[in-house]
């Protein structure tokens, strides 16, 4: 049930990773809390309303974009373009295709979308682990960015902005520490920053996937503001 929340947290985060455990723990609760939502419209509604099941219908639509966005970070995962996912629009193979692909183990290491998931477990070893980093290579902006992402995980966002300034002031060109940092700007209400950051990140980025994902939370915050 964890991995289920977590998921809804991020609710329309496209960045980043998401490794085999997240996604297919998100695929089953969403199966059995479909198969709650289609018994609840036959207990209520019959079989159907007018062949219409509301609740079912509303559930679908709550979690269609949690459920496209660890769908993309799945396939951000095994180093994949979450445009892959057009691949189910194939008839017949298209589907196989895409079902081979998340099931795949997650990239060693970190890859262009983010570090290895399995490194991030939210857990005090995993902080640890990458406050050793820390030590060992103080000059580096990767494992600034990396502890950054670990506390932003935790939900500790001051810690987690504090690891995304080094990672900035080590790499000034860094659009993903941009990126993150906006978002966790977001997350504790200083939207100015957060648009600042989003801003930055859309100026320096080259990767245009990410450019449309900070188009599109630059967009939501300046709308929700």
């Amino acid at each position: 049930m964890d991995w289920y929340i977590r998921v809804l947290k991020k609710y329309a985060v496209f960045s980043g990773r998401a490794r085999r455990k997240e996604y297919w723990m998100f695929f089953l609760f969403s199966f059995i809390f479909s198969l709650v939502a289609g018994l609840l419209d036959l207990v209520i509604f019959g079989m159907a309303l007018w062949g219409f099941s509301p609740i079912a219908v509303v559930y679908g639509i709550a979690v269609f974009v949690p459920g496209l966005a660890v769908a993309v970070r799945r396939l951000h995962d095994i180093g994949k373009s979450g445009w892959y996912l057009f691949i189910n629009l194939i008839p017949i193979a298209g589907p196989i295709w895409f079902l081979v692909l998340v099931c795949l183990d997650s990239q060693s290491g970190d890859n262009k979308y983010g570090p290895n998931p399995k490194g991030e477990e939210g857990s005090d070893n995993s902080i640890a682990d990458y406050s050793k980093a820390v030590e060992l290579a103080p000059d580096s902006a990767d494992v600034y960015y990396n502890r950054g992402d670990a506390y932003d995980e935790l939900g500790e966002y001051g810690k987690a902005i504090a690891d995304y300034n080094k990672a900035i002031e080590l790499n000034p060109n860094n659009s993903l520490a941009y990126y993150n940092r906006g978002l966790a700007y977001s997350e504790k209400g200083e939207v100015p920053k957060a648009v600042s950051d989003l801003e930055k990140c859309i100026g320096l980025c080259t990767d245009p996937e990410l450019t449309k994902d900070a188009q599109q939370a630059l967009s939501e915050i300046k709308n929700s503001s």
